[in-house]
Order: C-alpha cells, then structure tokens, then sequence
C-alpha cells in the first residue's frame, strides 16, 4: 500500500511539473501612472529697486532667470 502511494504521488508530481502555468498581468489605476512633465514652469518674480518695483521672468524648473529687470 505504501508503495502505491508513493509510486502515485511521484507521478502525480511529474505530471504536475509539465503543467502550463497561467499568469494574469495586473491593471494599473491612476493613482499608480507617473508623468512627467515636459514644459517648463515659468513665473515672475518681484523686487523693488530703488523705490520702483521691477520684474523678472525665472525658469523653476531649470532654476535660471530668463530675461533681465523690468518696471512692472
């Protein structure tokens, strides 16, 4: 009896082995997609000289200004 049970599980592992394995890919959410931006993000900014306010155009996102002062 031993013998039949184990002669049935060494083949019904064998058998097991050459099994086609189904695999299911996993849906992303939107909460898991990451962009990138692909515009730079440009503002002004302000400072007062002498008395005058003045502006100037800076790029946030290569950190450089664009431009020189301006009276706003």
């Amino acid at each position: 009896m031993k013998k039949i049970s184990l002669g049935f599980l060494f083949i019904f592992s064998f058998i097991l082995m050459f099994q086609p394995v189904t695999t299911f890919a996993a849906e992303q959410t939107v909460d898991e997609v990451i962009t990138a931006p692909y515009a730079d993000s440009i503002g002004w900014r302000y400072q007062m000289i002498d008395g005058k306010l003045h502006k100037r155009q800076y790029n946030y996102t290569q950190e450089k200004w664009i431009g020189s002062w301006v009276l706003a």
